[in-house]
């Protein structure tokens, strides 16, 4: 029995060709030839549709990691001219009105030398 989908296809393809090759009269009747070609050729439609979609989907994502690099770029910039264009090069709590999260920077206590 075939494990992997290239292996099922393998299998499919050889039934395929080996019943074509056979004379009309000796091919078996279950299942007719129409029937394992129709799953065979709808089996391979789908996988051909299903890479597509993958494609598309990286596509997107691509892009929409550019745009988000690009919208960060600009949000930065939107800052930084409220920063010195409003507030007067300070950083204060009133920027929190322009969406933006203001928190106090605590400086870590210095380390007591050694000895």
């Amino acid at each position: 029995m075939p494990r992997s989908r290239a292996q099922r296809f393998a299998l499919l393809d050889a039934y395929v060709a080996q019943e074509e090759s056979r004379p009309a009269e000796e091919r078996f009747n279950i299942p007719a030839l129409d029937d394992v070609r129709a799953v065979r050729d709808g089996l391979r439609a789908s996988l051909e549709q299903r890479e597509g979609g993958r494609t598309v989907r990286e596509t997107g994502v691509a892009l929409r990691d550019e745009m988000v690099e690009e919208l960060l770029d600009l949000l930065q910039a939107a800052a930084v001219y409220l920063v010195v264009k409003r507030f007067g090069r300070r950083v204060t709590p009133e920027l929190q009105g322009w969406g933006y999260n203001v928190v106090e920077r605590v400086a870590a206590p210095a380390a007591e030398p050694a000895g």
